[in-house]
């Protein structure tokens, strides 16, 4: 099964899910790469990834005897790798696959 035809089952589940109720606020999603179903306010949905990002930077803290002291400032950013659903605003687990029978 290809990728596409996985998100459109997961799509379509998701008025199964949204039935009873499984859809959690986005902040709640997870940041580590996992696959998830997302939807924004207008109702659109996709399967999506968050892709973190680290931004690094200097800030001057003062003058000393030793030279200019300065500490470091990390920022972590970040979006959703979709291409249909902007600013979503809630997501749910992806289903589990059927069960497949051994075939004899």
């Amino acid at each position: 099964m290809n990728e596409q035809s996985e998100q459109k089952k997961a799509i379509q589940s998701a008025s199964c899910g949204a039935m009873f109720n499984d859809w959690r606020p986005i902040d709640t999603a997870p940041r580590n790469g996992e696959k998830v179903l997302i939807v924004n306010e207008e109702g659109e949905m996709d399967v999506a990834s968050y892709v973190a990002e680290w931004y690094e930077s200097e800030e001057f803290v003062r003058k000393s005897s030793d030279g200019d002291v300065y500490r470091t400032i990390r920022e972590e950013s970040g979006y959703w790798l979709t291409e249909t659903v902007y600013l979503p605003t809630h997501w749910m687990p992806l289903p589990e696959p059927p069960k497949q029978k051994a075939r004899t």
